[in-house]
C-alpha cells in the first residue's frame, strides 16, 4: 500500500494528478486516504505505445473509443451533434501500402499536435467563454477487420 501512495505522490509531484481531497481515517490511528484527480489527459506517442505489449495496447484503445463512443452518443442525445452545419464526420475505406499507412498515420499525429494550439488560440482570441464551442475532435486510422475489395 505505501509503494501504491508512493507512485500517486510522484505522479501528482511531476503533474499529472491534483491532490482533491484528503479524509482523515475513522479509527484512532487510521491512515488519511488521498483523492486524486487526473490533470492530463492519456496521450502516447508512437515509441511509448510501440513498447507497449499488445494486450495493454487493446485494453488502452477499447477504453478510448468507449469513452469517445460515450461522448458522440451524449452530443447526439443532447442535439448537439448535427447542431452546427460545418461539423465533420467521414470515413474512407483504403487499401494502402506501408508508405502510405505511415504517412496517414504521422498526418494525424500532427493534427494532433495542433489541437492544444487551436483551442489555446481561441480561448484568447474570444471576448466571452460562453461563445467558446465545446467540441469533441476525433482522429483514427486502423486496420480493417477484413480485408475489403481493392478499387479498379
Amino acid at each position: 500500500m505505501s509503494n501504491i501512495a508512493r507512485c500517486f505522490r510522484e505522479l501528482a509531484d511531476w503533474g499529472y494528478l491534483e491532490l482533491l481531497e484528503e479524509r482523515n481515517g475513522g479509527r484512532k490511528g487510521g491512515g488519511v486516504e488521498r483523492v486524486y484527480r487526473s490533470i492530463c489527459r492519456a496521450y502516447f506517442d508512437t515509441p511509448t505505445w510501440e513498447n507497449l505489449p499488445r494486450p495493454l495496447r487493446e485494453e488502452i484503445s477499447q477504453f478510448f473509443i468507449d469513452s469517445y463512443l460515450v461522448q458522440v452518443s451524449e452530443a447526439i442525445s443532447a442535439g448537439t451533434f448535427d447542431a452546427d452545419l460545418s461539423r465533420h464526420l467521414s470515413w474512407k475505406p483504403l487499401q494502402l501500402d506501408r508508405l502510405a499507412w505511415t504517412k496517414i498515420g504521422e498526418a494525424l499525429d500532427e493534427v494532433l499536435a495542433w489541437l492544444p494550439q487551436l483551442e489555446f488560440d481561441s480561448i484568447h482570441r474570444i471576448q466571452d467563454v460562453d461563445e467558446l464551442i465545446p467540441t469533441v475532435a476525433g482522429l483514427t486510422c486502423f486496420r480493417a477487420a477484413k480485408q475489403q475489395a481493392a478499387p479498379s
